[in-house]
């Protein structure tokens, strides 16, 4: 499991509103604030708690990338992503792992 880049982000990780989360060159959590704003904005409400980790693909490059987001519900309504959510970082580092290097995806995910 990764760790998390900083404190700060390991708190917001643990007590604070949902939000996104992309590894950074160094393999750590760090908190994304141009996602979490934007997700937010696309969400009809408050989003629902309950962390997911999730393969993230972008449609037109195909290039999947894991994100931790600690709402199930905060990806959803992405234009230009197709999105797999997993319940452990285990089960998504399978998933992504089996997909190659650099990971991507071309056709139908």
């Amino acid at each position: 499991m990764p760790l998390y880049c900083s404190p700060f982000d390991e708190v917001l990780a643990h007590e604070g509103p949902p939000a996104i989360f992309r590894l950074d060159r160094d393999g750590n959590w760090r908190l994304d604030v141009e996602w979490t704003r934007d997700c937010w904005g696309r969400n009809d409400g408050t989003p629902s708690q309950g962390t997911v980790y999730a393969l993230v693909r972008d449609i037109p490059t195909g290039f999947v990338q894991m994100m931790l987001a600690t709402a199930s519900d905060l990806l959803e309504n992405r234009p230009g992503v197709q999105v797999r959510c997993f319940d452990s970082y285990a089960d998504a580092l399978t998933a992504f792992d089996g997909l190659g290097k650099p990971p991507v995806v071309e056709g139908t995910w």
